[in-house]
């Protein structure tokens, strides 16, 4: 495991060098953008080496304990803040309901909690923990459910801004409804949301903008191809890949070092909402938009 810089915890040192976690997560954020990454790959080693992220010291642990326990296989070398934390969120299923194994009333009692959580995961500042309700809600899906391969995935899904990290934030500021901003005068987002299409392989990030006025929308593409560590992760686990950028009617031109892959894991679907995870491991949930399934055609 060759990680550039290692950050974490709440104090600062010279000998030897330490980074907390605030700044070194907004380091990590600021150096992870794509066009910084881009700079780096084309600089000189010793030149390129300043501009590689930082990794934080639970993703260069959990990247060391997924590999030695077999969760993640085919890793010789971590060398890179991608690898690293592809090989940290890696993990084995947690848990999900068999509906053989279930009475009637067993399955009626955990239908009535998927609600409940439901429900207050969406009521604002329900005093819940909401990470904690989507894992309950993760540990509650039915063993049959298997969202790689369901067609109900095809469809527009509106993120739910509860998180707050750097990227939450920032978009929450961008967002007139979310109160004014001085950045909305350059760069306002109507609104944000996702669409999949193509049998589960295609997904659009839409940015609807207001750029210096003009509405202008900004879609961001990936594609998605099913993975699995083994039968009980079949049908939950993706790789994620970057494929390109849309403004307005214009493709952008993309370098090719910005195509890069990350697991994605839907560790819950039904009729009005997912549960995804991305690389830093954390829930997000998603509702499903007012655009209902996406035809493949």
């Amino acid at each position: 495991v060759q990680p550039s810089f290692i950050y974490g915890g709440n104090k600062y040192g010279i000998s030897p060098p330490r980074v907390a976690s605030p700044v070194g997560a907004l380091a990590e954020e600021v150096l992870g953008l794509y066009p910084i990454q881009a700079l780096s790959k084309a600089l000189p080693d010793a030149l390129g080496a300043p501009l590689e992220p930082p990794v934080s010291v639970e993703s260069t642990a959990g990247a060391c304990l997924n590999v030695a326990l077999g969760i993640c296989e085919g890793y010789t070398v971590l060398d890179s803040k991608d690898s690293i934390v592809m090989a940290a969120t890696a993990h084995r299923p947690r848990g999900c309901i068999d509906e053989e194994e279930c009475s009637v009333e067993e399955e009626a009692e955990i239908q009535s909690r998927r609600d409940y959580i439901k429900r207050m995961l969406q009521t604002p500042n329900s005093g819940q923990d909401d990470i904690a309700l989507m894992e309950e809600l993760e540990s509650l899906r039915a063993r049959s459910t298997k969202p790689a391969y369901d067609a109900s995935l095809n469809s527009r899904w509106d993120f739910v801004l509860s998180k707050s990290d750097l990227g939450t934030d920032l978009l929450k500021k961008l967002k007139p409804e979310e109160g004014f901003s001085p950045l909305q005068l350059a760069y306002a987002v109507r609104d944000v949301y996702m669409e999949i299409s193509e049998e589960q392989s295609q997904v659009k990030i839409v940015l609807k903008s207001k750029i210096l006025g003009r509405n202008i929308d900004v879609a961001l593409s990936t594609s998605l191809l099913p993975t699995a560590y083994d039968d009980e992760t079949d049908g939950t686990l993706f790789v994620e890949r970057f494929e390109g950028v849309k403004v307005g009617d214009v493709d952008m031109p993309i370098p090719k070092s910005w195509k890069r892959s990350r697991y994605l894991e839907i560790g819950y679907l039904d009729h009005d909402m997912m549960i995804a995870r991305g690389n830093g491991g954390e829930p997000h949930f998603l509702l499903r938009g007012r655009n209902r399934p996406i035809s493949s055609d």
